[in-house]
C-alpha cells in the first residue's frame, strides 16, 4: 500500500486511478507540453513533494492520487493556478483557508519555475475555448470575458458634495 501511494503521487501515475479513456486523452496530449512541464509530470522528486505537502497539510494519503491529478491538469492547462484554492478545496475536502495556503505553496515551490510555460499554455487553451465557442454563445472565456468589467479609472468622478455652511 505504501508504494502505491509512494507511485500514485507521481503526476503521470495518478492516470492509473483513472479510466481508459481519460488515460489516453492525457498520453495522446503529452506531445504538447514543454520540456520543464514533463519534468514535473514525470518527475518522483513531485511525487515526493506531493507527498510531503500533504502531509503538512493532513490529507489523507488516499487522496495524495487526487492532488497529482490536480497537478496534472495544471500542467496541462485544464485547470488555472488561480482556480487551484478552490479545486484543492472540493476535491480533496480541504477548508478554504488550508486550500488556500496549499495553493500556495504549490504555486510558489512546484510552479514558479515554470511559470512562463504554465502561462503559455494556459493562453493557449484559452484562445481555444474562445475560437470553439458557438458565435452565438454570450459568456466568452479568457481575455475577452473582462468587457463588462467597469474601469474606474475612465469613469468620471463622483459629483463633490456640497459645501458646508459655515
Amino acid at each position: 500500500m505504501a508504494d502505491d501511494i509512494k507511485y500514485m503521487s507521481i503526476p503521470i501515475e495518478s492516470l492509473l486511478s483513472r479510466d481508459v479513456v481519460e488515460e489516453k486523452k492525457y498520453i495522446n496530449a503529452l506531445n504538447s507540453v514543454s520540456g520543464p512541464l514533463r519534468s514535473i509530470i514525470f518527475s518522483a522528486r513531485t511525487g515526493a513533494y506531493l507527498r510531503g505537502v500533504g502531509k503538512t497539510y493532513s490529507v489523507s494519503p488516499a487522496l495524495i492520487s487526487s492532488l497529482s491529478f490536480i497537478v496534472l491538469k495544471i500542467c496541462f492547462g485544464e485547470i488555472t493556478l488561480s482556480r487551484l484554492s478552490v479545486v484543492l478545496s472540493s476535491e480533496l475536502k480541504l477548508s478554504m483557508d488550508k486550500a488556500q495556503k496549499m495553493a500556495l505553496e504549490i504555486e510558489r515551490d512546484l510552479f514558479a519555475p515554470v511559470m512562463m510555460e504554465l502561462r503559455t499554455v494556459n493562453t493557449a487553451k484559452s484562445v481555444n475555448t474562445v475560437n470553439s465557442a458557438p458565435a452565438n454563445n454570450k459568456t466568452v472565456s479568457g481575455s475577452m470575458g473582462l468587457r463588462n468589467v467597469l474601469d474606474l479609472k475612465k469613469q468620471q468622478s463622483p459629483p463633490r458634495p456640497p459645501a458646508m455652511p459655515k
